[in-house]
């Protein structure tokens, strides 16, 4: 499937799923294709270490939605957060607002 076959999409319509079972937080984007964030629980820690956005959807903040969920996840559950993800360490840093990045960084360990 090439990049012109895509469905267009508004990203008010994506959901991000929690599959629990599977530890990885999910947008179905098409039939064939998802977004997804994987992680290890680990006593009492939560470890993203994998964040993938399918060719031809990146650059559109589908990563971001599902960044904002996992670290809402975390925050709510109370779990200290390792960002292994570069793509994450990096969207925290760089692309959230200072207060929303302190909210989150209380959680973040090394």
């Amino acid at each position: 499937m090439n990049c012109s076959s895509h469905r267009e999409f508004v990203m008010e319509e994506l959901e991000v799923h929690h599959d629990h079972e599977n530890s990885k937080f999910c947008i179905k984007l098409d039939d064939e294709n998802e977004a997804v964030l994987v992680y290890e629980k680990k006593q009492g820690m939560i470890d993203m270490y994998h964040t993938e956005v399918p060719m031809g959807y990146t650059g559109r903040g589908i990563a971001g939605l599902l960044a904002k969920a996992a670290f809402d996840h975390a925050v709510e559950k109370e779990m200290k957060m390792k960002l292994s993800c570069t793509y994450l360490h990096n969207y925290l840093h760089n692309s959230l607002k200072d207060d929303t990045k302190e909210k989150y960084l209380k959680f973040v360990i090394q």
